[in-house]
C-alpha cells in the first residue's frame, strides 16, 4: 500500500529521520544530479517575475527488494502550480485505455512479445524556455542539505529563492515541454505517431509499436533487437528501467498464456 502525509507532520513524527533523509536525497537530485534548480539571492530574481512556493509530496510504500519487503520513503519536490506567470500552452497527450487494450490484443493475435520501459526523472531533464522561481522555507530544508550546498548564505529571513531552469513536477508547462522533447527524439529515430491515435507510435521500417502514457511505454515487438534499438534511442537523453516480462503496465497486471489448444467441436 501507499501512505501519504504532509511534510510538516512527517518530520515531527516517529519516522522523522527517514523522511529527512528522503527530503535530502530529493534536493540532491534537484540541485545536483539533474541540475533542475539552483539557489540564488533574492535580488537576482527579476522584479517582474512571480515566485511560487515549494510543495513537497511524500509517499511511503512497501517494495520487494531481493525477496525482502522494505519500506521506501520518497519525497518528490514539487512547484506550487497555482502561482505562476506562465501563459503558454500546457497541452500534453497520453494513450487512452482503448489504445492500450488494442495493443494487448494485437500482441496476442499476432503472437508477438510485450515489454515495458519507463523514463527516470522525465520532467526534470527538460530545459525551460525561461527560468521560473520558487521560495523554499527553512523548515523544508534538512540541515544536511543546507550544509552540503552551503545554502546558509542565501537565506533572507526564513526563505531561500531558487531559480528553476528545467522542468519540475507541478510546473504547468513541464509536461508539454518534456513530451515535445521526447517526440523529437522518437521522430529522429524513425518512430511515427499514428495521426488518428495520440501516443500510439510505430517505426517506419521495424515491426515494433508502443503506447505511451507520460513516461511509461508498453512495447509490442517481434524481434528483441528492435526493442533494444528503441532503448538505445531513448538512452541518448534519458535513463530507463525495463521489464522484459511485460507483465505489468501503469498498475495493471497483464496475465498471458500461450499455446493454448483451441477446442474442436
Amino acid at each position: 500500500g501507499i501512505a501519504t502525509m504532509s511534510y510538516r507532520h512527517a518530520i515531527r513524527g516517529p519516522e522523522s529521520t527517514q523522511w529527512l533523509q528522503a527530503a535530502h536525497e530529493e534536493f540532491i537530485r534537484l540541485i545536483d544530479t539533474t541540475k533542475t534548480m539552483r539557489p540564488i539571492f533574492q535580488r537576482d530574481k527579476p522584479a517582474d517575475r512571480k515566485a511560487s512556493y515549494y510543495n513537497p509530496q511524500l509517499k511511503k510504500k512497501m517494495k520487494e527488494v531481493l525477496g525482502k519487503w522494505t519500506e521506501i520513503y520518497r519525497v518528490r519536490g514539487t512547484y506550487g502550480g497555482d502561482i505562476s506567470d506562465y501563459t503558454g500552452s500546457c497541452a500534453a497527450f497520453t494513450a487512452d485505455m482503448v489504445t492500450i487494450k488494442a495493443l494487448f490484443n494485437s500482441a496476442c493475435s499476432t503472437d508477438k512479445e510485450l515489454m515495458t520501459t519507463d523514463i527516470k526523472d522525465f520532467y526534470l531533464g527538460t530545459p525551460l524556455e525561461r527560468p521560473e522561481y520558487m521560495r523554499v522555507h527553512r523548515n523544508q530544508l534538512p540541515q544536511a542539505t543546507i550544509d552540503l550546498f552551503d545554502l546558509e548564505q542565501y537565506f533572507e529571513g526564513d526563505y531561500i529563492m531558487f531559480e528553476i531552469i528545467k522542468g519540475i513536477y507541478g510546473l504547468a508547462q513541464a509536461g508539454k515541454l518534456a513530451q515535445d522533447r521526447l517526440f523529437l527524439l522518437l521522430t529522429k529515430h524513425g518512430y511515427i505517431q499514428d495521426p488518428a491515435t495520440p501516443c500510439l507510435f510505430k517505426h517506419r521500417t521495424r515491426d515494433i509499436a508502443f503506447a505511451l502514457v507520460v513516461d511509461d511505454f508498453l512495447v509490442r515487438y517481434k524481434l528483441r533487437a528492435d526493442a533494444e534499438q528503441l532503448l538505445t534511442a531513448l538512452h541518448e537523453l534519458y535513463s530507463t528501467t525495463e521489464d522484459w516480462s511485460g507483465s505489468k503496465f501503469i498498475g495493471f497486471d497483464i496475465p498471458r498464456e500461450r499455446n493454448i489448444p483451441v477446442p474442436t467441436l
